[in-house]
């Protein structure tokens, strides 16, 4: 009888956990129609949770899995700071790492998941904290436990304050000679100071050292909120084994109902609109900035127009505005990009990569930009383009590839903190219709009164003395108004009919079919060598195990000019870049389609990679082969190349110790590896005649290695080959002749 009672007791406890856990969450109905093509990734599940405390949560049960990963995002970041303590926000971040009142250790979380191969790291953002980790799957659901108590019972030990307060300072300092962190803090000074993007975020032991631990655990009482969170699992575990873990582990979260952050300030400050602000580098760097603050109904609109402008800037074609600047020999690059940079707030920027003619000539510089601009005013955006945007987004979405645990759930959190869970991530992604007036409301809004100017270079160059000093990294800079000459001719709104719109992308694919030959020679442990002679040697796989239509194409260009020299490793690093130079903008158009080329080298070879959809890859490699010894090398553009090149071994020299030790680590291993100190002294030493000399001896003599591999069939592979041959084959450059390389044995 006493068995049967206690039978019928668990029973009834099981039954009432079980209604309990019910009670705990609700279900929410996937209104995203985006599927998942990749054959690897299909069948994934997922499962979208709403907990009873206001917690979204977004569930990916996935066999493929290699690691399970969570990642936790509250919606409280540094715009929160109190006014008296700056950092705050990050403190607090480092600070719930030190232990819970069921995990009390301090090291216990950092041990547990190190020890079980796993990664974990936190961010804290303007508007948002985020918490991450991967680790082994036999693991998770301990380490999920420990990463919930984060937020449910965290000590905030006085002991730990100190040590914690040295790792925040550390990490400021290390920050100081960063450029970008720089710049970053200037605009931060010079900003509207009654909006909070004007706080000392990243904090340091000044600014927190006098904070009480009450105040600390105050602030994070008011400020993590479950109805602002939002968690991502991703795991090879069924979804109601994961579901009860994180309804168990994350239901009692506190929800003090906390309301989003909205601040009515501008960013911006109107004092400073208009204006130039000169900033001396750490590095070797000429570059002109230009950012917008953009109406705040534009940072969640749906028609995503503002990333339409962008994309419109920026597309490929021959045309565009940096294929004008270059004409010009003012420009090396150019990006056109829209943040949010937090809250309700986002910013347009145009970011210009200078010459050295450039530089001199920054106001004709500012003009084409503007010129690009107002031709978009005109003519405004064509639909294709937008169509093409998204139909690229979508298309990647649909073959995404498998993404590493730890990033997927940080990326899905992020963006998350964003969207409505019911329809994550579909507007995340896409655009919901293409908008002419948004649009043009955005683009009349960029006028050069309403925007902030930046030009990071050496003040030597501008000859524009700096008289100001940014108060935590010292940066100098000084502001000043846009010469009136540019201000009267900005005011014209003048057009250019050089600039033009991109023309439809002829790299769209349009099929993306797996091809399924009726024989196939291979397998993943077997390519087949399709080409072995004095010319060179290929081998060819076709993909049936990923079933994606997608190739990835790698040559390698053996020359008897590529002996592993310090001089002919600079040669061919100024002939690289000349070739990316005069094929940008067909590389521009093939990155928008999702094919990736790249040319890249190493001692003894010149490296061509092509990765992305199937069906346009092959006109893609032609493209890049009828370039690559056929092009002109100028004089000038020779300068400019030579100039690149130049700050760029220059700006090795000011990289992380670390870096720098493993690249003379790797010189004493490799002997035929260059130093950064050793190309820079021989770059010094090498002029137009001795690059063109170079260049005309290129591909006499060749022997090319090969791997094509993908949704591609023997015929295509075959065909690749003798379009190679035909270019790249003059005579053979015999293995006998080959360059060996050499490595240093420690013995």
């Amino acid at each position: 009888m006493r068995f049967k009672i206690i039978l019928f007791f668990i029973f009834l406890f099981s039954v009432f956990r079980s209604e309990a856990i019910e009670h705990k969450y609700l279900t929410i109905e996937d209104k995203s129609d985006l599927v998942i093509l990749n054959p690897l990734l299909k069948n994934r599940k997922t499962l979208k949770l709403r907990l009873s405390n206001g917690l979204k949560v977004y569930i990916i049960s996935d066999k493929n899995a290699d690691k399970s990963a969570a990642a936790i995002g509250v919606l409280a970041g540094s715009w929160d700071d109190p006014k008296e303590f700056p950092g705050m926000a990050h403190f607090c971040e480092h600070m719930l790492f030190q232990g819970s009142k069921k995990y009390p250790n301090e090291a216990d979380y950092f041990k547990f998941i190190w020890d079980n191969s796993g990664t974990l790291n936190a961010f804290t953002a303007p508007d948002r904290t985020l918490y991450m980790f991967s680790i082994n799957h036999e693991n998770f659901d301990a380490a999920l436990d420990r990463l919930s108590h984060f937020f449910k019972d965290p000590v905030f030990d006085p002991s730990n304050i100190a040590r914690e307060l040295f790792a925040v300072d550390q990490e400021h300092s290390k920050n100081i000679e960063n450029d970008a962190r720089r710049v970053n803090m200037v605009s931060k000074e010079i900003s509207n100071q009654k909006h909070p993007k004007a706080k000392f975020s990243t904090g340091n032991s000044k600014t927190l050292q006098s904070i009480p631990p009450a105040e600390l655990r105050k602030w994070y009482e008011t400020h993590y909120s479950s109805n602002q969170m939002a968690l991502t699992i991703y795991s090879n575990l069924d979804l109601n084994d994961l579901k009860k873990m994180v309804v168990e582990k994350f239901s009692l979260i506190p929800n003090i109902g906390k309301d989003p952050l909205n601040i009515d300030e501008n960013i911006l400050s109107d004092e400073n609109a208009g204006k130039m602000v000169y900033i001396k580098p750490i590095s070797n760097l000429q570059i002109l900035a230009m950012e917008w603050e953009l109406n705040k109904k534009f940072t969640r609109d749906e028609t995503k127009s503002a990333a339409l402008i962008a994309y419109t800037l920026t597309r490929g074609q021959k045309n565009s505005l940096i294929e004008n600047l270059k004409k010009e020999h003012l420009a090396e690059d150019l990006d056109v990009t829209v943040d949010k940079v937090g809250g309700n707030q986002s910013l347009l920027s145009i970011e210009v990569k200078l010459t050295d003619l450039g530089l001199q000539n920054i106001s004709k510089v500012i003009n084409r930009c503007f010129e690009a601009i107002n031709n978009l005013k005109n003519s405004s955006i064509p639909s294709y383009l937008f169509h093409e945007m998204e139909s690229m987004a979508k298309l990647n979405y649909e073959y995404q590839s498998h993404e590493d645990a730890f990033e997927f759930v940080s990326n899905n959190t992020i963006n998350l903190l964003d969207e409505d869970i019911s329809t994550y991530p579909k507007k995340t992604l896409l655009a919901t219709n293409y908008s002419s007036e948004n649009v043009l409301e955005i683009i009349n809004s960029l006028t050069f009164s309403n925007a902030q100017f930046y030009l990071i270079a050496d003040p030597k160059k501008t000859k524009v003395p700096l008289d100001s000093e940014e108060k935590w990294t010292k940066a100098k800079y000084t502001i000043k108004d846009l010469s009136p000459s540019l201000k009267t001719l900005l005011s014209k709104n003048l057009t250019n009919p050089n600039i033009k719109l991109p023309e439809p992308n002829v790299f769209i694919p349009s099929n993306v079919q797996i091809v399924t030959p009726k024989d196939n020679p291979t397998s993943p442990t077997n390519p087949a060598k399709i080409v072995s002679s004095d010319f060179g040697t290929i081998y060819y796989l076709k993909d049936d195990q990923y079933q994606v239509p997608q190739v990835s194409y790698l040559i390698q260009i053996k020359d008897k000019l590529f002996n592993g020299s310090t001089k002919a490793e600079v040669l061919k690093d100024i002939y690289i870049k000349a070739l990316k130079e005069k094929i940008s903008p067909t590389f521009y158009s093939a990155m928008a389609a999702g094919l990736f080329p790249n040319i890249t080298s190493d001692s003894y070879h010149l490296k061509i990679e092509i990765f992305g959809y199937s069906q346009k890859a092959s006109y893609l490699l032609e493209e890049i082969l009828k370039e690559i010894n056929n092009f002109e090398i100028s004089k000038d553009d020779f300068d400019i190349y030579y100039s690149s090149i130049y700050k760029t071994y220059e700006n090795n020299q000011t990289q992380l110790p670390v870096i720098q030790a493993y690249n003379y680590l790797y010189h004493v291993l490799i002997p035929s590896t260059s130093t950064f100190e050793s190309k820079l002294d021989t770059l010094k030493n090498i002029n137009y005649k001795d690059f063109i000399e170079f260049k005309n001896q290129l591909f006499k003599k060749t022997f090319i290695e090969g791997f094509l591999s993908g949704n591609l069939t023997l015929k295509q592979a075959e065909s690749i080959w003798l379009d190679i041959k035909d270019i790249l084959g003059q005579k053979p450059f015999y293995p006998k002749d080959h360059y060996k390389k050499e490595v240093f044995i420690i013995s």
